[in-house]
């Protein structure tokens, strides 16, 4: 069965803006998160997984196989972001041109 809403235009544009507000709302927390990481150069475990967009296990197991670089100081680990950075270039896949690229810098050496 189908049902009709019915509202009123003000009762809809109060509906939008609220849903659009929701959305400004999350994706301003999203940037000021990412603007707080950029003024710190040092993580702990649980913000250093945050930043890299991983669930802590993962970014242990990670860091227990030594695929993550870390300082361990007392009992907890620290993690500069530049490491987290050279982490995710590391693992980001190459385009066919740069591959192709690569291959030719090597052939003409």
């Amino acid at each position: 069965m189908d049902k009709v809403i019915v509202i009123s235009p003000t009762e809809l544009q109060q509906f939008i803006e609220g849903a659009i507000s929701k959305v400004f709302t999350k994706e301003s927390m999203k940037l000021s998160l990412s603007q707080d990481f950029n003024k710190k150069k040092i993580l702990l475990l649980k913000d250093a997984a945050l930043y890299l967009q991983l669930p802590t296990p993962t970014f242990r197991q990670y860091l227990a196989e030594h695929k993550i670089k870390g300082a361990k100081i007392g009992k907890s680990w620290r993690f500069l972001i530049e490491d987290l950075d050279d982490f995710i270039l590391k693992h980001r896949i190459k385009t066919v041109s740069e591959i192709e690229k690569e291959i030719d810098d090597e052939l003409s050496k």
